[in-house]
């Protein structure tokens, strides 16, 4: 995505939905994504990278047990693993391409979102995942989450984002969401959210 963010306005003359190349570069790093979320007061797991802890007792003093290890730039689940106090020496071998998470174990929710000369979101809820906890979504339902779409739209904001946008967001125990990752681009389950492919459609003049 950042590629194509960047290399796009060479081809001006043909119409290209996505965000400006800064924001969706920064949006591809999961590192970047949430100093960029938690400087502006949108709320994020707490998290590490490899580098800033040197003992499975400085996990469980910021992050807890268990929690999950992922590639900074990642797609699809792709090695999101979730780690309990006996993977600290597994842990202990990761750089700084990945980043330490602290699990939030609620409902996950992918809302797809479209900011453009207007915004529309539909929040979706997950409600069966590839692996079981973690991974894409195999199956989803749309739902009214008035906070799940807040944080969402905010999280779009605050990494000055527009264009169609696919995020993860959990809640916490406690219910509040956290924002988990930002896809730039369109979600696996856009299908299911009509308004935001019709809104992009009548932003070009298409309908």
């Amino acid at each position: 995505m950042p590629i194509i963010a960047s290399e796009w306005k060479k081809w001006s003359d043909i119409p290209t939905v996505i965000g400006q190349y800064q924001a969706v570069s920064d949006a591809d790093d999961k590192f970047l994504t949430y100093k960029r979320l938690s400087s502006n007061g949108v709320c994020v797991p707490r998290y590490l990278l490899p580098s800033q802890v040197s003992s499975p007792e400085e996990i469980s003093l910021n992050l807890g047990w268990p929690c999950l290890s992922k590639p900074r730039v990642g797609r699809g689940g792709r090695e999101v693993i979730i780690r309990n106090i006996e993977d600290w020496p597994a842990i202990s071998m990761l750089d700084d391409r990945y980043i330490l998470q602290e699990f939030i174990p609620g409902t996950d929710y992918a809302p797809e979102v479209y900011i453009g000369k207007k915004s529309v979101i539909v929040v979706l809820e997950k409600t069966r995942l590839k692996e079981g906890i973690v991974g894409n979504a195999t199956e989803v339902k749309r739902v009214n989450a008035p906070d799940v779409a807040d944080i969402a739209i905010s999280a779009a904001k605050s990494m000055n984002l527009t264009g169609p946008m696919d995020i993860d967001i959990r809640r916490r125990n406690d219910h509040n969401p956290v924002v988990l990752e930002i896809n730039a681009r369109f979600g696996a389950n856009i299908a299911r959210a009509k308004e935001v492919l019709d809104a992009v459609l009548e932003d070009f003049g298409v309908c």
